[in-house]
């Protein structure tokens, strides 16, 4: 297999598949990019090479293109235009995966979100497009630009695809989050879990010591400082984010995720002071509120606990919210129970009245 979708990948390069028109042909190959059981990390890696190659976001702009004006203001805004760049290569990803998990009767709360972990892999071992994976504001961007989902043809890929992007993305940012911290960490496993930690294996990401050492990384990805960036940005996005997506269990299973990511020294900081407040609260009230979805509420649980833990200047603010939510919880069960004892009651006098 990969010998013959490495071989699929130059001839597409070179354009011999140009003439090809059997757009069932087309899919079977692109498909191997998300092939969770049947194919190596290497074949996934090159199928996904295979999609860019037809994705426009991926098109190289050509140099012969560009005045000397243009280089001129493209450099003294290159970061900027670098992040726009990425937020519409992670949006074009987002949208083919989501058509081709949405392309058949699949019910929409079916839709196999969980394989767009393996894009991120793929992703992260590719040299030229890892650091896709970790630019922040770029998946941030994307996510909040709510954009529809749309074919390799540039059409619309239609509304169930629209909702499966939105999770596609948002399980982006969650797995790529998981799979940074996890490379930058001296114990991998107490985030990626064994499994995860096996599938980076695979995919060439870290080797099997206890220490990570990424293959196609730069010195800046194994730093704390990589870290710190990444937990600031979510820190600040992620009360908007729950907010926006409260409706959707989905999404929310993500999203719960990520506090749990957050390097703990960034709490401590005095301009992450009012950020903390807003997620802790909002983790709060979903907890003893809003969701009912027990993979949701064990998500909550174990991120209020790491909030609520460690040495950083916010513990005591956040034990301070875990008493209130006891307090809360504590009301709603006496509630249950009067309410419980009071229809005991009113069925065991129906049932005299009955039987008199």
């Amino acid at each position: 297999q990969e010998i013959s979708m490495n071989l699929l990948l130059v001839l597409l390069r070179q354009g011999f598949l140009d003439d090809v028109e059997n757009d069932n042909l087309w899919s079977q190959i692109n498909l191997r990019a998300l092939a969770s059981d049947d194919a190596s990390p290497a074949v996934r890696r090159d199928a996904l090479y295979f999609v860019m190659e037809q994705l426009e976001a991926f098109d190289e702009m050509p140099e012969d293109s560009e005045t000397p004006f243009s280089k001129s203001k493209k450099r003294s805004s290159s970061g900027a235009n670098d992040n726009i760049r990425a937020s519409q290569r992670i949006d074009a990803l987002a949208s083919w995966v989501a058509h081709a998990l949405t392309d058949g009767p699949c019910p929409t709360e079916s839709i196999q979100i969980h394989l767009m972990d393996l894009i991120v892999y793929s992703v992260r071992s590719m040299p030229e497009h890892h650091a896709l994976m970790t630019n922040w504001t770029a998946m941030l961007k994307a996510i909040l630009d709510d954009k529809a989902a749309i074919t390799l043809n540039l059409t619309s890929a239609g509304d169930r695809a629209d909702v499966a992007k939105q999770r596609v993305l948002v399980r982006m940012l969650a797995t790529a989050a998981c799979v940074e911290v996890g490379s930058v960490t001296e114990n991998p496993t107490s985030v990626l879990g064994e499994k995860g930690v096996h599938m980076m294996e695979e995919a060439g990401i870290i080797n099997n010591s206890s220490f990570p050492i990424m293959k196609h990384a730069h010195k800046s990805q194994l730093s704390s400082q990589q870290w710190e960036e990444l937990s600031i940005a979510l820190l600040h996005a992620l009360p908007d984010l729950l907010m926006k997506f409260i409706g959707d269990s989905a999404i929310l299973a993500s999203l719960t995720l990520l506090p749990r990511y957050l390097i703990p020294t960034i709490f401590s900081h005095p301009a992450r002071k009012q950020d903390f407040a807003r997620l802790l609260q909002l983790l709060s009230k979903l907890y003893c509120e809003t969701c009912q979805d027990e993979i949701v509420l064990g998500n909550l649980a174990h991120s209020l606990r790491y909030l609520m833990t460690g040495d950083h200047a916010r513990v005591g603010d956040a034990k301070l919210e875990g008493r209130g939510m006891v307090q809360t919880l504590k009301g709603r069960l006496e509630t249950l129970w009067k309410e419980a004892a009071s229809e005991e009651d009113s069925n065991r006098r129906k049932s005299k009245r009955g039987g008199g």
